[in-house]
Order: structure tokens, then sequence, then C-alpha cells
């Protein structure tokens, strides 16, 4: 069991999945029992809290009997395990942009089978088109 699954395992009225879970702040008392406290593993395995009643982090790990240490997982020194990569962009912007450079080539394909003739420029955005729709498949296919 990882760090946020035992500190979410302590929590009453949890909501949510991995990485995001709101849940009662067991720092405080709720009246009307809301879930105030906010939980969120980050991709190194760090659990991040955050109780919109404004309670102090110290005060709601020590309420489910945990201590700070607990909401970070252990250092590995084990280099030749592989580091999870985050990369710089979601999948639908890469499709968004491959949708885009599609476009490019659906509308010169479309003049070639209509006979227009296509300029140097043309050309030359069409090759870009090609190698970027490369390269943004090539994104694609490594985040699978």
């Amino acid at each position: 069991m990882d760090a946020a699954e035992k500190f979410v395992a302590k929590l009453a009225g949890v909501s949510g999945r991995g990485p995001r879970w709101r849940a009662i702040c067991p720092a405080h008392e709720s009246k009307h029992r809301t879930r105030s406290l906010a939980v969120f593993e980050a991709d190194d395995g760090r659990v991040l809290l955050k109780c919109h009643a404004g309670c102090d982090v110290d005060d709601i790990v020590r309420a489910v009997g945990l201590d700070l240490a607990d909401l970070f997982p252990p250092r590995r020194d084990d280099s030749s395990r592989a580091r999870r990569i985050r990369k710089p962009w979601a999948a639908r912007d890469v499709i968004a942009a491959l949708r885009a450079e599609s476009m490019v080539g659906w509308v010169l394909l479309t003049d070639i089978a209509n006979g227009k003739v296509i300029t140097s420029a043309d050309r030359e955005r069409a090759r870009l088109a090609a190698q970027r729709a490369a390269h943004l498949m090539q994104e694609l296919s490594n985040a699978a």
C-alpha cells in the first residue's frame, strides 16, 4: 500500500479516487460533516493535503495517527529502476496538434486532386506537416 492509500484509508467520508480525494478533515469538528480535506498524490508519490477550513497539515496527520514522514515515499537508491517521466504535454494537446497537421495535408491533397498547381511554399508546408505529424504520432505511441 503506498503512502496515499495508507493515509486515505484512515479518513472518513472519502470520495474520489487516486490521485485526488476529498474527505472529512479529522483535525476539526464539522457540524455538517463536509468534505473540507483535499488529498492529492503527486507523481513522485508525495501526499499533499489542504484543509479548506484551515487546519494545519501537522494536526491533520497527527489526528489519524501518522507522522509527516508517512506522507512521503521512501527514497530509492536503485538507479536501475526506470524513473517515471512526466510529459510536458497532455495527450489531448498532441491530438489537437495532429488534427491541425492532418488538416493541412487534407487541404493540399484536395488541391492536388482538383488539379491545382502546388507551389514550392505548399510543398514546404506539406513537408513540415509530415514531419510534425510523424513526431506527434511517435509521442502518442510513447505515451501508450
